[in-house]
């Protein structure tokens, strides 16, 4: 099968009006593997997952406007990580064509732009020169990236094909140096604008928090972000409280099974700290749509449990560290950190 991973920015849309699904996946890669093959099991009704790899809440918002015009959306599970919100961030992804995404509300301008873009991009997919190489590359290569794409809109990585002392290393240092950038400077206004939509429209929207696995949010500690990313969820509840009816906001991240699985467990839950894995997408997708007994429950966060919430997550992550002490060392090894440290 041909790998789409690279060109989701410009197939997501058109698969989006083809499916024209009743419910909707909006993220990251970090929610690439909720699985929207449940809302089939469970309701009967279609889903699509139009997560993209670094995706922009502004992205997200245009795919769930674009939708929404195509066929009114019921839901939309929002996944949300905390690189979303820094200062300017839905402003840099240089392959984003807004042209691409119906508008809400129709206008001759915006109708003629869409068009144009249309014609444009079925030239350059299937016409130009370009084009032909790369899909001659692309059907005569053997060798495999590990990556599984669904027509779904849903992907994930073959974890029979990867190290993941590797990916946890790779990640960690990604993670540590992003972290490291932060500051407390959140822009809320997409999201804002996003939710504003929902609402508008009668769109039940759940947003997720995407969670990390032990030693990726010891990472964000050793990293002086650590309250940066417990305040940042505090804003998030507060923000939908003022929202309700019509809105819910979910945590994973006081799961003890997720959050204190160890480095090289077999038939993990997390692939790397960041990304969980498709059995774990599963599950967790199944319990935000249904009531459901699944070990990965999120948790519903409000006013009320924030708190308590966030001290089991906080428990959680030294309760690794302390049970961890081998993956720990691995860990500041990784980030060249050679200092030992009061976790």
């Amino acid at each position: 099968s041909a790998d789409v991973f690279n060109y989701q920015r410009l197939s997501k849309p058109y698969a989006i009006e083809r499916i024209a699904p009743e419910h909707l996946i909006v993220g990251s890669s970090r929610a690439a593997r909720l699985d929207p093959q449940q809302f089939q099991t469970l309701l009967g009704e279609r889903a699509y997952n139009a997560a993209l790899p670094l995706a922009t809440l502004r992205e997200m918002r245009r795919a769930v406007e674009h939708t929404h015009a195509i066929k009114p959306l019921d839901s939309v599970i929002i996944g949300l990580d905390i690189y979303m919100f820094r200062v300017g961030k839905s402003k840099k992804i240089d392959q984003f064509e807004d042209a691409r995404w119906r508008q809400p509300q129709r206008n001759l301008l915006f109708d003629l732009r869409y068009s144009y873009q249309r014609f444009e991009d079925y030239w350059r997919s299937l016409l130009s020169v370009d084009a032909l190489v790369d899909s001659w590359r692309t059907l005569s290569s053997q060798e495999s990236n590990g990556r599984v794409y669904q027509a779904d809109g849903s992907w994930y990585v073959n974890i029979d094909e990867v190290n993941p002392t590797g990916l946890y290393a790779i990640m960690a240092r990604q993670t540590y140096r992003g972290s490291s950038a932060r500051r407390n400077r959140f822009d809320l206004e997409e999201l804002e604008k996003l939710l504003d939509f929902t609402q508008a429209n009668g769109i039940d929207a759940k947003l997720l928090i995407s969670p990390m696995q032990g030693l990726l949010m010891h990472t964000t500690y050793l990293a002086h972000s650590w309250e940066d990313y417990i305040d940042w969820q505090r804003i998030l509840v507060e923000m939908v409280a003022e929202r309700a009816p019509g809105v819910a906001i979910y945590g994973l991240e006081d799961n003890p099974k997720l959050v204190l699985e160890p480095v090289n467990t077999p038939d993990p839950l997390s692939l790397d700290g960041i990304h969980f894995t498709r059995k774990a997408g599963r599950e967790i997708t199944a319990c935000l749509i249904a009531p459901c007994e699944w070990s990965l429950q999120p948790t519903l966060l409000d006013r009320s449990s924030v708190d308590s919430y966030l001290q089991r997550v906080e428990a959680l992550r030294r309760k690794y560290v302390e049970d961890n002490p081998q993956d720990v060392r691995k860990l500041r090894a990784w980030l060249k950190l050679d200092v030992p440290e009061d976790h």
